[in-house]
């Protein structure tokens, strides 16, 4: 992890195809090692950035974790921890949550994470990257003076003309 301004930035080792957590209902040896260390790294980065007063915390991940099954309370067993400590901890952050992953391919950029009464976390923000074959990439400014921090511009590839260009 590393801080740049008012953000701390924390890269979390939670891959794609179910956090690597095997078949069946026991998890593999990889997933029980590693699992337990991503949360607690989760944990304390929340720690940390409230000690500090920062206004943002900056997950950075290659999964997609399943927010839409999550929220419907169908989650895929390798991500619901990892899902539970964000929608525990986020609330009680008083800054922005900005979750960045990969995985799935289609840029989004929205709030995907509900609490337990079905409401989105409001300071919770996700985005996806693009990945083949939609082409891209996102640009994110942190703006210090701006309430929201961050400005989020994606920027797909190769770049829309406008309606006056093609006509």
């Amino acid at each position: 992890r590393f801080q740049v301004g008012p953000v701390l930035f924390v890269t979390l080792n939670v891959p794609g195809g179910g956090n690597n957590r095997g078949p069946g209902k026991a998890a593999n040896g990889e997933f029980a090692a590693r699992n337990p260390a991503v949360l607690d790294w989760m944990k304390a980065a929340f720690t940390l950035a409230g000690e500090r007063k920062l206004r943002a915390v900056v997950f950075l991940m290659q999964a997609n974790p399943g927010f839409k099954h999550f929220n419907e309370g169908f989650p895929e067993g390798g991500y619901r921890e990892l899902l539970e400590v964000l929608q525990t901890e986020s609330p009680d952050f008083p800054g922005q949550v900005l979750v960045l992953h990969g995985d799935t391919h289609h840029q989004r950029t929205d709030r995907p994470l509900r609490d337990r009464q079905g409401k989105p976390l409001p300071r919770l923000i996700r985005v996806e990257s693009y990945g083949y074959p939609f082409m891209g990439w996102v640009s994110i400014a942190i703006e210090s003076d701006s309430a929201e921090l961050f400005r989020i511009e994606p920027q797909p590839w190769p770049p829309r003309e406008s309606a006056t260009n093609a006509q």
